[in-house]
């Protein structure tokens, strides 16, 4: 037996503890922080104006306007560092998809879960986004990730 057999869960989470640290590294140092930073701030100020001028039409179009310019230019930002980790996140699922069968329950509730059929609990895939959004909030918080 090997570890992958023994301990799937153990190893899902490391696979995605590794990965995830890898596509926050590139995140990080692929994009102009500081530029992420101040669009970020710019778009609650926009959101919260937003609020303010419910009853204003010229100015929601005005601000509605701007906050479209700011998420495109935010998606400029982002598309970089997404071309260059979406082969190496595909080969690791090509990778992990070797090992473990889609319809497997690895982590059993025990219950069943309503409108979900006879599934009991969560498979590779499963595991993987629950641990990888997890990591991804704390190191983005521990790297000062935008």
């Amino acid at each position: 037996m090997t570890f992958i057999e023994d301990q799937p869960i153990i190893f899902i989470t490391l696979v995605s503890l590794g990965l995830t640290l890898i596509v926050t590294l590139i995140y990080k140092f692929t994009t102009n922080q500081t530029v992420i930073k101040a669009s970020k701030e710019e778009m609650k100020r926009i959101r919260e104006e937003l609020k303010a001028n419910k009853g204003n039409n010229e100015k929601l179009m005005e601000l509605n306007k701007r906050s479209l310019e700011l998420s495109m230019e935010q998606m400029k930002h982002s598309f970089k560092p997404m071309i260059i980790t979406f082969l190496p996140v595909i080969l690791v699922f090509a990778w992990m998809r070797k090992y473990f069968s889609d319809s497997k329950v690895i982590l059993n509730f025990g219950f069943n879960i309503p409108k979900m059929g006879d599934n009991t609990g969560l498979g590779w895939i499963g595991i993987y986004i629950l641990t990888s959004l997890v990591f991804s909030f704390i190191l983005r918080k521990l790297l000062k990730v935008e």
